[in-house]
């Protein structure tokens, strides 16, 4: 398994199996595109190992118009992400909201 510690802002790796994402405060991220077809089914979760209000922007996803995550402030708090046609789509999640940015 593949897992990546985050503790400043920028990209999450798309070929992240696991991703930790904790500082002493909240992380901006991004998230690209997964590759079609060859990541169709990859599997990634992204969790936060601190309690901050941390935003993942997905370039797109399956829902196509709420394309950011911002979570509370608790440790925990996580997505379960699926790459399909090229898109990510959210198939578990604890604490967080969507929204268009």
């Amino acid at each position: 398994m593949k897992w990546t510690l985050y503790s400043e802002a920028g990209e999450i790796e798309i070929d992240d199996e696991y991703a930790i994402i904790g500082s002493a405060g909240a992380l901006a991220m991004t998230l690209d595109d997964p590759t079609n077809p060859d990541m169709n089914g990859f599997k990634m979760t992204i969790q936060a190992s601190t309690a901050q209000a941390h935003v993942i922007t997905f370039a797109t996803i399956v829902d196509g118009t709420n394309n950011t995550s911002t979570w509370t402030e608790a440790i925990g708090n996580s997505l379960i992400l699926r790459a399909y046609g090229g898109q990510w789509a959210i198939t578990e999640g604890i604490n967080y909201t969507m929204t268009s940015v």
